[in-house]
């Protein structure tokens, strides 16, 4: 079975999958390279960045022939990136990215570079590379910079344009948002879990995830995908015919009723962020590009690297992780109140092993916590550097402060899958397992609710 898109850009960052370009791709580039090479040699046409200085020193006139100096002064005052480094899979991936850009063959970069660069890639030990200090407008710049710092630490840049078309890209920032998906996505899946044991702890009425209900909404509705999968995972769990669920009121809160609304909705924010992530994995980044026109190369000055539809996926993955994390703090609060809860003790409490209050009060500071860090990134953005870059998608600061968030909802899918689980098996008349004592509440793991789960069986 083909892999998706996504998962081949998943892939890239893979130590265990080298990468290879094509024959195809290798001609690619080297045409492009030997065009660029032609064109400065019978053209007195300006090209940015050879012919000028960079971003707004851009109208400073440089001697194309002192390309090796600008490309090593390039390099140097880009390394100053600071912050927690990002991850060697985001880094792995982001270079093999930028070879599949390069082996496009627009950016006119040596040959010889790329091959170096290749190797680099598969090797075991990466270059460190802090995540602050990208705008987003002229692409990675700082990031990547870092990035490709190797491949000039033995030699000298072999090409004119080396160094700013490998950092004049949006690969690192496609990279990291291709990590954070994933994350996303996993918080997506244990959200229908915690909701399904919710449903069995309170007995709710089925009506939202029956399959009558369900084909109400029309095909492709996301709602379909998010009620059968709480359906699936509600009936691994609870046996009981729907007679034996009895509920006192006529229909569920909203945070449970409306679940399958919500999920399947933060559904298509998600497949909507992975669609942008592979617009931006799949497309030529540079300033300027080399291309044919009228049977003669040139040189197009586009910003290729403007990372907006990167920036909206960072948007898009927020919003979603926000009405995941409402959702599921709005079912805690249900199985902390008798009278929501269908008689579920007060908070949960059960005799020597304390009660939830203290995780509900956690809960909900985690959700106050995630959303300062939900900012659209519409709301980050101001002229920047000497005004050359007026108007900034900011997708790397979107993309930092998304990660953070993927921190603080881990938190709090963690403890409400805890109250999820307790409620279940007070509701199942089982003695309560030690692992969800309020004492051993620091020991507990997501990883190990199946096993806690398993030993929890209604009784009549």
């Amino acid at each position: 079975m083909e892999n998706s898109p996504f998962q081949n850009l998943l892939n890239l960052g893979d130590f265990d999958q080298k990468y290879e370009p094509t024959k195809e791709q290798k001609n690619c580039a080297e045409k492009c390279y030997k065009g660029l090479i032609s064109k400065l040699t019978a053209s007195a046409e300006k090209v940015y960045g050879i012919h000028t200085g960079y971003g707004s020193n851009v109208t400073s006139n440089r001697d194309p022939k002192d390309w090796m100096n600008a490309q090593q002064d390039l390099l140097a005052y880009l390394l100053v990136g600071v912050g927690e480094h990002l991850s060697e899979t985001v880094v792995r991936r982001a270079l093999r990215l930028q070879l599949d850009k390069a082996y496009l063959g627009f950016s006119g970069i040596h040959p010889e570079t790329l091959e170096h660069l290749t190797s680099i890639s598969n090797g075991k030990v990466l270059p460190s590379v802090p995540c602050f200090g990208s705008l987003g407008a002229s692409g990675d710049l700082i990031p990547m910079a870092h990035a490709i710092s190797p491949l000039f630490s033995e030699h000298s840049p072999r090409g004119p344009r080396d160094v700013i078309g490998l950092v004049n890209t949006n690969s690192m920032m496609v990279s990291y948002a291709a990590e954070l998906l994933q994350i996303v996505r996993a918080q997506w899946q244990l959200a229908h879990h915690i909701t399904a044991l919710i449903m069995a702890a309170v007995n709710a009425p089925l009506d939202p995830i029956t399959e009558d209900v369900v084909l109400l909404r029309p095909e492709g509705d996301h709602y379909r995908d998010s009620a059968r999968l709480i359906r699936a995972e509600l009936q691994s769990i609870d046996t009981r015919p729907e007679s034996n669920r009895p509920f006192s009121s006529v229909q569920a809160r909203y945070s449970i009723r409306c679940a399958p609304m919500i999920l399947g909705n933060t559904l298509d924010l998600l497949n909507l962020a992975e669609k942008k992530i592979l617009s931006d994995a799949h497309s030529v980044a540079d300033n300027p590009v080399l291309v044919e026109k009228n049977d003669r190369l040139h040189v197009a000055h586009a910003g290729l690297f403007y990372a907006a539809a990167t920036a909206t996926a960072a948007d898009l993955m927020s919003d979603a992780l926000g009405k995941i994390c409402e959702l599921l703090d709005r079912q805690v609060l249900i199985l902390m109140d008798p009278l929501l809860s269908e008689g579920l003790p007060e908070n949960l409490a059960v005799a020597g092993a304390s009660h939830c209050k203290g995780l509900h009060q956690l809960t909900s500071a985690l959700l106050q916590q995630l959303r300062t860090h939900s900012v659209p990134s519409r709301m980050l953005s101001f002229s920047c550097e000497g005004n050359n870059q007026d108007v900034v998608p900011c997708a790397m600061a979107a993309l930092n402060q998304l990660k953070s968030a993927c921190t603080v909802a881990s938190e709090l899918t963690k403890a409400s899958l805890f109250v999820a689980l307790r409620a279940y098996s007070i509701r199942t008349n089982t003695a309560l397992p030690s692992e969800l004592h309020i004492a051993r509440w620091s020991e507990f793991q997501p990883k190990n609710a199946k096993l806690i789960l398993s030993s929890l069986k209604f009784k009549n």
